[in-house]
């Protein structure tokens, strides 16, 4: 499923990188099927009445077959065909059938050495540029598609994680903070919404306790290192035998006792940065779920 998925989207990129290989293609073959240069050059090992320049169409249908390897080494050798192999335009043959037929008949001589020039330009072209193009396209939009397949919040699970935050955003979707009052119902709603974050907070408290202490230790709100938020109240910090609080040791300000409502309200008081009511960052949140 996600194969297919990947390959539909990835069809206007691969239409794309065809396109540019087809005017590659038109290009020498414009060039190739005008009359001085390998329309009328004389068949060979390759060259046949099949397989020509005479015309764009044959011409396009030939160089995208050499694209492929097939015979391109040997195209080239009859790409530049010389006398006396050929006829060239100035031969007494020539002239005399010209007089014969009474209008203009071409030499089938090819172009030299610049048989070599022109067939590696094209091959180079084809072969280094547009095929790994078209490669690099597909591989592109297949590595995309594995990492959302396998990204904890890929694309669906950042528009139901919107959905949800929305339900406790006041503001109407445009806040980016939520009461750390809403964590618990934000987490509950999210796995009634069978989203992949969300769990059931009563049979897993322990994990509800570390995702509540590293959404009120966010960095942006409590931007306190390793030293933490100091108590300055002696009393305080010997009553609860610390002196700061800091990520490691905030658990003490989890849940309704005493000790943990008392050392909450240090930190509110304490820090300028983490507002009351508005504790919970959507963004920040989603990373730590």
């Amino acid at each position: 499923q996600v194969m297919i998925a990947t390959l539909l989207g990835a069809v206007p990129a691969i239409l794309s990188a065809l396109l540019f290989l087809i005017m590659w293609i038109f290009i020498f073959s414009a060039i190739a099927a005008d009359r001085i240069f390998l329309k009328e050059v004389k068949y060979g090992k390759v060259l046949t009445h099949r397989w020509n320049f005479e015309s764009i169409t044959n011409a396009m249908l030939l160089l995208f077959r050499t694209s492929t390897g097939d015979g391109w080494f040997d195209v080239i050798y009859d790409a530049a065909v010389q006398p006396p192999f050929c006829t060239p335009n100035g031969s007494p043959e020539l002239q005399w059938l010209r007089d014969k037929l009474g209008h203009d008949v071409d030499g089938d001589c090819g172009i030299g050495d610049v048989s070599f020039i022109f067939f590696v330009v094209f091959y180079l072209g084809c072969g280094y540029i547009f095929l790994p193009l078209f490669v690099a396209t597909l591989i592109d939009y297949f590595s995309e598609a594995q990492v959302e397949d396998l990204s904890l919040f890929n694309a669906d699970d950042c528009e139901g994680y919107a959905k949800v935050w929305e339900e406790f955003d006041r503001s109407g979707g445009n806040c980016p903070t939520i009461s750390i009052e809403n964590l618990r119902p934000l987490i509950e709603r999210l796995k009634a919404n069978d989203h992949r974050v969300g769990f059931s907070v009563s049979s897993d408290w322990n994990r509800y306790k570390a995702v509540w202490c590293r959404v009120m230790t966010n960095p942006a709100f409590f931007p306190y290192g390793a030293e933490g938020l100091k108590i300055k109240d002696e009393s305080l910090s010997e009553k609860y035998g610390i002196e700061a609080i800091t990520r490691e040791n905030f658990g003490k300000c989890f849940g309704n006792s005493a000790r943990a409502v008392e050392l909450l309200d240090y930190v509110y008081n304490g820090c300028d940065t983490l507002v009351r009511g508005a504790e919970v960052d959507f963004g920040y949140t989603a990373r730590v779920l």
